[in-house]
């Protein structure tokens, strides 16, 4: 028997996004109730997956012309596929889904991975002067389609108070971590003379990357053991050009990825081989109340965190505890590097509460 299909679609996420694909779409796809569709962002190299079949139609710059033409390009990709359900993971493609779903009998489910009014607003993702006319209609777009919206699915609990037009509908998903069978049976080996320490994630000031190197930095100018890898995607081009400029003369500072997406398996390994992750996000009304995923991909790991001492970040780790908690704007680097030697981490192991595991249930409840 024909499988009803749904589809997980976004612009700009790659294809195989952690989220899309690793998270919500293998949830999915498990359960064999429907044929997983995902449609995004080109990538070269797709998983063999037989439970999803993958539609990277998109292939632009962020801010290219032809991103204004993305919306008609996913209805007719809709027409082909004719999907019973679709989670729409950006609210570029609301209204393209609402438009197919007027033709017949289709659940929409937006699946809301950012605050994007306040993203477009308080970040340099866009040009200021454009930003407020953006963000408005991005909004307005949100609550126009209300309406047409089954379920609203909030990474973050903060949404629910940040987003009212998700009231009655919303439930919260979070961003928690995926472990796979093999990274248990995984060996990682250790370099013993060096303390590694390691950034991950979108690579942006809006994520500390400047603070946390200056942070290694004077770290290093104490111990020279330390060392810093940052593994992850820079969207913005003179935010990636400020970073090679401030690393270039550092060889204890070594960039992966950069201008090139980094698969999250690349990640996950280099989490599992470091001493120390760095978490950090200067104050910005776009992500105050925000949980970053690698919070939880490090304490999944058990990996001792440098952390922002913002009380949203440190009452998550104090349980185990797994974070040394400093203010990134004025700390003693020796009494860090004393710490990072003395301190005990992990006297308690962090078990489903910070798993995928967790969210995939309530997922799977609403379909």
């Amino acid at each position: 028997m024909e499988l009803p299909k749904l589809v997980i679609a976004s612009v700009l996420k790659p294809v195989t996004d952690t989220r899309m694909y690793e998270k919500i779409g293998c949830s999915i796809g498990q359960t064999k109730k429907y044929e997983v569709n995902i449609i995004g962002f080109y990538r070269k190299n797709l998983p063999d997956d037989l439970n999803i079949k993958f539609h990277p139609i998109f292939n632009f710059p962020r801010l290219n012309f032809s991103r204004v033409f993305c919306g008609i390009k996913y209805f007719f990709k809709l027409r082909e596929l004719k999907p019973r359900c679709i989670i729409c993971s950006t609210h570029e493609l609301l209204i393209p889904s609402v438009i197919y779903a007027s033709f017949g009998s289709v659940k929409i489910i937006y699946d809301v991975q950012e605050n994007y009014f306040r993203n477009i607003l308080y970040t340099d993702a866009f040009p200021y002067g454009i930003r407020y006319p953006i963000a408005l209609w991005v909004r307005f777009k949100e609550y126009l389609t209300r309406p047409f919206v089954y379920k609203y699915l909030l990474a973050e609990k903060c949404y629910k108070d940040e987003l009212l037009f998700t009231r009655n509908k919303n439930i919260i998903i979070e961003n928690k971590a995926v472990i796979k069978e093999s990274d248990y049976k995984q060996e990682v080996s250790r370099n013993l003379n060096i303390i590694q320490l390691i950034y991950t994630g979108t690579i942006a000031s809006t994520t500390g990357i400047f603070e946390c190197i200056n942070l290694v930095k004077s770290l290093y100018n104490i111990d020279s053991s330390i060392k810093l890898k940052i593994v992850g995607y820079c969207p913005q081009k003179h935010t990636l050009i400020e970073l090679q400029k401030s690393i270039e003369n550092y060889d204890y500072i070594e960039l992966i990825g950069g201008s090139d997406l980094v698969e999250h398996e690349t990640i996950i390994h280099h989490i599992k081989t470091a001493d120390f992750g760095l978490i950090y996000y200067p104050p910005n009304e776009a992500n105050d109340s925000s949980i970053p995923t690698k919070l939880y991909e490090y304490l999944a790991h058990q990996l001792p965190i440098i952390l922002d001492s913002k009380k949203i970040f440190t009452s998550i780790t104090q349980p185990y505890p797994a974070s040394i908690n400093i203010d990134y704007s004025n700390y003693n680097p020796g009494k860090i590097i004393n710490s990072m030697r003395t301190q005990n981490f992990y006297q308690t192991t962090p078990k489903n509460e910070v798993l995928w595991a967790s969210e995939e249930l309530k997922l799977l409840s609403i379909l």
